[in-house]
């Protein structure tokens, strides 16, 4: 498990057992402990340099886990369920902005002991990855970046009116929450979600999102992230910070237009970017030895925007 301060607030066995469904992805591997305000759900899992895992909206520890037969040999890979995500408490419906989930995992990472040697972040969580960077904090100054399918843009035009003030109303309405997890026991109904990515998954990967999204208090975490997340000013401020910062973009992503993520990206310096071919927004899990292999032995060289 993750090493700790003995200040840190941390669940007893029992607790620790209670919390976690018995059909829980690497139940065995998890752990909680108490953060700003929140009890977060974290699971470790490997010995040697810390990198961190951060999975995107909608998501959970899950995404990471085909990964790790790989990234075990060399890392002590720390996955951390997002506010509301998974097993990790929520914020209130206000409070999930861009900064204030960046404070908040800080804190969790501290409360940890976690000095991570790497971050990887799958879309929104790469995001929260960059912006923990543009915090005034020497100590994480020099950390590398691993980007998948990174979400940096806001949406565009009408979509960027409407869907927020929609997806806040939905996240503070129970029906409306209830509804949305009762669609998810249709498994049409989720397979619609998941080819809206563009990635194709297997059963037992689809089985895991059908999990997260039956629980009302996830799908209102997510609608909430949607309804505050503010990205207007992350890109200014990586154009003035310089940081070692791999992006993976995919052609078939349907989630987050990789051409744009790449016009977005060019006047970043320190960055490396790598297209690929045949996958979509959920990449990571269509083909995990292929990023864990890449992580291990990270590109090097000048820029790539092919």
């Amino acid at each position: 498990m993750v090493a700790s301060p003995q200040t840190t607030d941390r669940l007893g066995g029992s607790q620790r057992s209670a919390a976690v469904p018995a059909d829980w992805p690497l139940a065995s591997h998890s752990d909680f402990v108490r953060a700003s305000g929140l009890t977060w759900h974290v699971q470790s899992i490997g010995d040697g340099p810390k990198i961190v895992m951060l999975h995107g909206a909608g998501s959970s520890t899950h995404t990471w886990h085909g990964m790790l037969d790989v990234l075990t040999s060399g890392y002590q890979v720390v996955m951390v369920d997002l506010p509301g995500h998974g097993l990790s408490e929520p914020f209130s419906v206000g409070a999930y902005t861009l900064p204030r989930t960046a404070q908040a995992l800080r804190a969790c990472l501290k409360a940890l002991g976690v000095m991570p040697q790497a971050i990887v972040g799958h879309s929104a969580g790469a995001a929260i990855a960059l912006q923990l960077l543009l915090e005034d904090t020497d100590d994480l100054e020099r950390v590398p970046i691993f980007a998948i399918n990174p979400a940096l843009l806001p949406f565009s035009g009408l979509a960027g009116v409407v869907f927020p003030v929609f997806a806040k109303f939905a996240a503070q309405s129970g029906l409306v929450r209830s509804l949305l997890a009762r669609r998810a026991r249709d498994d049409r109904q989720l397979q619609r979600v998941i080819d809206g990515t563009g990635s194709v998954l297997n059963n037992a990967q689809l089985a895991s999102y059908q999990r997260l999204m039956r629980r009302p208090a996830h799908v209102r975490s997510v609608l909430a992230m949607m309804a505050g997340w503010d990205l207007h000013h992350l890109l200014p401020k990586l154009r003035r910070k310089p940081q070692d910062l791999m992006v993976w973009v995919t052609q078939g992503d349907r989630a987050v237009p990789a051409d744009a993520t790449i016009d977005a990206l060019q006047a970043v310096p320190s960055v490396t970017i790598e297209k690929l071919e045949g996958l979509g927004h959920l990449a990571h899990e269509e083909r995990p030895e292929f990023f864990a292999h890449a992580l291990l032995a990270p590109a090097k060289g000048t820029n790539n925007h092919a």
